[in-house]
């Protein structure tokens, strides 16, 4: 759940891969919801993406999904997670960090 006036972003659902298929989960336990606080910056940019949305969602028409992503393709179908990790792996390197795990405890 993304709240832009308190700024945080509450993750709850997760898109895996389960025998080569992409399944929506809602997490293993309650303990796997995370609320994560935003900064200035990130809010101001993710107001801009959500009017990206709005403007793509009003062009595709009623053709655009209606599933609340956050990210997805400009015709509204959601990203498959490879190709999610696939983009934060090339960012990782062209920033030159140590490279980070969303998996790791």
């Amino acid at each position: 759940m993304l709240d832009l006036d308190a700024a945080t972003l509450a993750i709850e659902d997760t898109r895996v891969v389960v025998d080569g298929r992409v399944e929506d989960e809602d997490g293993k336990s309650e303990a796997g919801v995370r609320t994560v606080s935003l900064d200035a910056f990130t809010v101001a940019t993710l107001r801009e993406h959500l009017t990206m949305l709005d403007q793509e969602r009003r062009a595709f028409g009623t053709a655009y999904p209606n599933h609340g992503a956050l990210f997805v393709w400009p015709d509204g179908k959601r990203l498959h997670p490879a190709t999610i990790t696939s983009r934060f792996n090339r960012l990782v390197d062209a920033a030159v960090v140590q490279p980070y795990s969303a998996h790791a405890s």
